[in-house]
């Protein structure tokens, strides 16, 4: 890691060297957003309230002679999915940052170099930087990696991208082990295990975009490939979908694709004691047999329309192999409906996310979806329906885990890290309507109104004040 660090810095002088430093100040711009969330959940099966702050900056220097440098922090504090009343105790004094949990932290979230070369239509960047993929759409600001990427344009409308992390965490992974369940997060000052990296090196490599070069600007398609050593061989997401145009109606068909392969003996090179023998003694410390699923896969087939201001869709998730979790969180490049189902819990413990609660074997899933949303001048209002379904092993919430605890549909519990949220194959239908207010081009205003029924009944809303800077 030194090595690397030392080489950005050289060759950032290098760059400052030969141009202008007065460049790089005039010509620098912020980009990032700041946001606050505040949810309530109720009914049989949930409980809990509270707030989130994110603050997220990122700073761009201007060019010299094609270098630029970035630097950006990452505030953040509560949870978007409380399993308790954090609200009354939330804000510490404005003097100083309070560490209450986890969830709570302040950091550097980029620091790298990025050089320019535009006759190849190439930039390379070096240093530390979040990780930017279809496999990991949803927590792109909090990924985070330490290496070399590269991204090339040479061809129209196509984007190619490599990128190589020595050392690297997801967003995720973080949530669900830098918990109390391993004594971690209760000395701030002190030695914080969960808080560390994965030191199995990581390389993805990929492209998206359509294919305008060969007169086709209505077929578009993606393809990206993930390789972690002795962790995962093979980690693939792609997708290909044509839009036809009927003037104000258009209609467009995707199929999506998503399949892992874990390594035969996985284990993370990360010497923090919240990832010591994660796929053994931690994972089967969950309950009577359970593992991980080697080989997961996980597919959307999906139709989308607009007309005017009206947007809807409709679309039918499946999996195949032991497992449904596929993707670095628990998302990815995946298009479909419904806003409670996979965030009951936070930290991506559901969903398509592999280390969530579909990257163990002998689980599959269903899901059925149709969202529809109409713009009128600044608001959009929307509704979303899903179903969901199969040997999903859902997770629920840690107030009505107790109510499941022992009887023949208890699946242990959720993931490493979280053992008392525990998990039952269930049938659930969500009904989501959502209002949006673009107040300006860059400050909006959302409210969604979240209703799970069936073999899991929680009532979630959540207002989120964003501005994009």
């Amino acid at each position: 890691m030194k090595k690397v660090l030392l080489m950005m810095v050289g060759l950032g002088l290098m760059g400052v060297q030969a141009g202008k430093l007065k460049d790089l100040v005039e010509n620098a711009s912020i980009d990032g957003y700041a946001r606050v969330k505040y949810t309530v959940t109720g009914g049989p099966d949930g409980r809990g309230r509270g707030y989130q702050i994110f603050f997220k900056p990122n700073f761009t220097s201007g060019e010299v002679n094609g270098y630029s440098f970035t630097t950006g922090i990452f505030f953040a504090a509560g949870s978007s999915a409380p399993q308790s009343n954090t609200s009354d105790d939330f804000i510490g004094s404005s003097r100083s940052f309070r560490y209450n949990n986890q969830l709570d932290f302040f950091n550097i979230s980029n620091l790298f170099v990025n050089k320019k070369f535009d006759k190849a239509k190439t930039d390379v960047r070096l240093g530390v930087m979040q990780i930017n993929s279809p496999l990991n759409f949803t927590t792109i600001y909090g990924d985070r990696g330490i290496g070399v990427a590269l991204e090339n344009r040479s061809i129209q409308a196509m984007d190619f991208r490599i990128a190589i992390y020595d050392s690297w965490m997801t967003d995720n992974l973080m949530l669900q082990t830098a918990t109390r369940a391993f004594g971690l997060d209760t000395n701030p000052n002190g030695k914080n295990d969960g808080f560390k990296g994965i030191g199995n090196n990581l390389v993805i490599a990929g492209w998206a975009g359509s294919f305008d070069s060969v007169g086709v600007s209505n077929l578009r398609g993606t393809f990206y490939y993930a390789y972690a050593n002795k962790l995962f061989d093979a980690m693939v997401f792609a997708d290909v979908g044509y839009t036809f145009d009927f003037g104000d109606f258009k209609l467009d068909l995707m199929g999506q694709i998503g399949y892992l392969q874990m390594y035969e003996n996985p284990h993370f090179f990360s010497k923090a004691g919240a990832l010591k023998d994660y796929f053994t003694t931690k994972m089967s410390a969950l309950g009577k047999g359970v593992t991980y699923a080697r080989d997961r896969g996980a597919y959307n087939l999906r139709m989308a329309f607009k007309y005017k201001g009206y947007l809807g869709d409709i679309g039918y998730m499946g999996s195949f192999g032991q497992g449904y979790g596929v993707m670095l969180d628990n998302k990815g490049g995946f298009k479909y409906g419904g806003q409670l189902w996979n965030q009951i819990i936070a930290g991506g413990v559901l969903g398509f996310g592999w280390t969530g609660t579909g990257g163990f074997r002998d689980t599959d899933i269903i899901l059925a979806y149709t969202t529809h949303s109409y713009q009128i001048n600044k608001v959009r209002v929307g509704i979303d329906f899903a179903f969901v379904g199969g040997h999903n092993r859902m997770a629920f919430m840690l107030s009505a885990s107790p109510k499941i605890a022992g009887t023949p549909g208890d699946r242990g519990g959720a993931v490493v890290g979280k053992p008392n949220n525990l998990t039952k194959n269930i049938n659930v239908y969500e009904i989501s309507p959502q209002i949006l207010y673009q107040a300006t081009k860059d400050f909006s205003v959302g409210f969604v109104l979240s209703q799970l029924l069936g073999g899991m009944e929680i009532t979630r809303g959540q207002v989120t004040f964003l501005y994009n800077f």
